[in-house]
């Protein structure tokens, strides 16, 4: 299969473009930045997605794509940042049309189990009702709804990610934090309580994820991609330094956290 990755040189999208690719596909990765490792990659293209000519020049470098799989974003917290609307909004907008004009088969959207605001029932199921509560989560839902509505014959995944994690990631998170922290000895410092619970899932199986969404003729809609189980902050520095057999001690208390006692 011929297939068109978005964001391919991101954490995500990097996963997806090596699982891809080591599957036989004919891969074409598209990016503002070129990916570190090109193993992965049949065919890098640099593309920004806020450009207004993405359709034209997509199809006359590239060509038509039986599939999709849409992973890149602007992932600022920036309410002002103006790439959240022409990358995650326009861009998805983009491809949506140039996926139409392609008849392409398959269109795999990446989107973030956050767009529901802050769980008010458990478990989260698909279905819970939606209140984003940043600008990027409620860029990220806006291409929910361009994917889900866009006039077109092909076939609509949109994943909804928990917190992904795996070899490469770069990010400063507390997932991050608390392994460099546990690795040297140092202090793991949690906010409140640390009883904020958190679900965190590996990018391979988001990658094996993404894989299956081509392949099924059944996958359709929206799916919530998450890890087996969820942890607490505080357990999660607890197994850090029970993993790295660390002399690490845990600091609680150090802010305030605003999501104290919320459960994803």
């Amino acid at each position: 299969m011929r297939i068109l990755v978005t964001g391919c040189s991101g954490f995500l999208g990097s996963a997806i473009t090596h699982k891809l690719s080591q599957e036989g596909h004919e891969v074409i990765g598209i990016d503002v930045l070129p990916p570190i490792d090109f193993s992965g990659v049949w065919e890098f293209k640099r593309f920004d997605l806020s450009s207004p000519s993405l359709e034209s020049d997509l199809t006359k470098d590239v060509g038509p794509c039986e599939a999709i799989v849409h992973a890149g974003a602007c992932l600022s917290k920036d309410p002002l940042s103006k790439e959240l609307s022409t990358v995650n909004c326009a861009g998805t907008h983009r491809l949506a049309r140039l996926a139409s004009q392609w008849g392409s088969r398959v269109f795999v959207y990446l989107s973030s189990v956050p767009v529901i605001g802050k769980p008010k029932k458990l478990p989260i199921t698909e279905d819970h009702p939606l209140n984003p509560l940043t600008l990027y989560h409620a860029s990220k839902l806006y291409g929910e709804y361009v994917i889900a509505h866009v006039p077109a014959d092909f076939r609509k995944v949109i994943l909804r990610i928990t917190s992904p994690v795996g070899p490469g990631l770069k990010r400063r998170t507390i997932f991050t934090v608390f392994a460099e922290n546990a690795a040297n000895g140092s202090p793991l410092g949690v906010s409140g309580r640390g009883t904020r619970v958190q679900n965190y899932v590996d990018a391979r199986d988001v990658a094996s994820s993404v894989a299956k969404s081509l392949y099924s003729a059944l996958a359709r809609g929206v799916y919530n991609i998450s890890g087996p189980k969820s942890i607490s902050n505080l357990e999660l520095a607890k197994t850090f330094i029970r993993l790295l057999n660390s002399s690490s001690t845990i600091l609680t208390g150090i802010t305030e956290d605003p999501e104290e006692g919320v459960i994803w």
